[in-house]
């Protein structure tokens, strides 16, 4: 018998943690952004002004499922609504609750929120395109008579083996241009760090490329590179002149599938250069790394979409539950006009969000 344990507490979350990673490496579709790793370093850096609801699904005594949720307040033209949701934030291409079986993880926490007044909308996002599981979740959503709207979400870029003729043949053709205009001592080289753990070459690396990232996401960066070490998903790549840093991406991988969590910001037409080179350096070694498949998010087309990536979109499935003004208004603009365009993450001013003192930036991606 299905059951489901609400969480409201990160801390409370620690029991499950051995179950919850278990899943995480048996789904070769998981990614380290589905972690307990990263939603604690998410909640560390950026939950100041959130709630967590994570829905625990278990079978008897054993956790097979986990839905982590978040409460949080959203302006809209009609006033603030309150929006439970997934925690990605666009820090990731998807999302999706974690579990062997998404209808049986979605169902129950559907039921579970059924005699909720927490929240005016529920907008899960970040859907994958496979229609195989864009139909478990709408299955999940019908068996729970939660009636919901499907829309597109963001665009991302992903690359395949399975074309890698036909992309590899651009790449080598823009990075022949890089190389041959740096020569000798100017020459570029990459330096690449799969750890099966955190190791401390791990921490020396990430002390030497921080500096190249915004000093207001070093922390958040440095929980990633630490919790994905941890669960030996890392994979850090630098491109260096010389003994000089030109650019950093940090991902990471599993079951085949790398994606990109973030490229160092380019502050010269040489460090642009580098990042151009190592992006096709990381591609051209899909196969090498044993990786068939690489992803980027909407925030990186631009430095990818001249290679022949295919461009795909994910979805949100959006459930107006509250009877509220403003959320029938939204309902009804949704009706009327369509769904939103694509949601872009951007930086909201901390006078404008009245946030706490923070050395981060809290970045808003919420488009209703």
């Amino acid at each position: 018998m299905y059951h489901v344990i609400p969480v409201t507490e990160l801390e409370h979350l620690e029991p499950f943690r051995e179950a919850w990673t278990r899943l995480i490496q048996e789904d070769p579709r998981a990614q380290f952004t589905q972690s307990l790793e990263w939603l604690e370093n998410y909640w560390k850096c950026f939950g100041h002004d959130k709630f967590l609801e994570c829905h625990v699904v278990m079978f008897g005594d054993e956790p097979v499922g986990f839905a982590p949720l978040i409460l949080k307040k959203v302006p809209t033209h009609w006033g603030n609504v309150r929006l439970l949701t997934w925690p990605l934030d666009s820090w990731g291409v998807g999302y999706r609750p974690i579990g062997r079986n998404i209808t049986s993880t979605l169902f129950p926490t559907f039921r579970a929120l059924h005699g909720s007044n927490d929240f005016d909308i529920l907008d899960l996002r970040y859907l994958s395109d496979d229609p195989g599981m864009l139909d478990r979740c709408m299955s999940a959503c019908r068996l729970a008579r939660t009636p919901v709207s499907h829309t597109r979400w963001q665009r991302f870029a992903s690359f395949s083996t399975d074309c890698y003729q036909h992309w590899a043949t651009y790449i080598h053709r823009d990075l022949e241009i890089i190389e041959v205009s740096r020569t000798g001592q100017d020459s570029l080289q990459i330096e690449r760090h799969r750890p099966e753990e955190s190791t401390l070459a791990t921490r020396q690396l990430w002390e030497r490329v921080e500096g190249q990232f915004d000093d207001s996401l070093v922390p958040y960066l440095r929980g990633c590179v630490e919790g994905a070490a941890k669960l030996g998903m890392l994979d850090l790549a630098v491109a260096s002149r010389g003994g000089l840093i030109e650019a950093v991406v940090i991902g990471h991988h599993h079951g085949g599938r790398y994606e990109v969590l973030a490229i160092s910001p380019a502050r010269s037409a040489s460090q642009q250069a580098a990042r151009s080179w190592l992006l096709g350096r990381i591609l051209l070694e899909l196969p090498e790394y044993g990786d068939d498949t690489a992803l980027f998010r909407e925030e990186y087309l631009s430095s990818v979409g001249n290679w022949g990536a295919r461009v795909g979109w994910t979805s949100r499935l959006t459930n107006f539950r509250s009877p509220r003004f403003s959320t029938s208004l939204l309902k009804l603009s949704r009706q009327w006009l369509g769904a939103p365009a694509p949601a872009k993450r951007h930086t909201i001013r901390r006078v404008d969000m009245q946030q706490p003192t923070t050395p981060l930036r809290i970045h808003q991606v919420d488009a209703l």
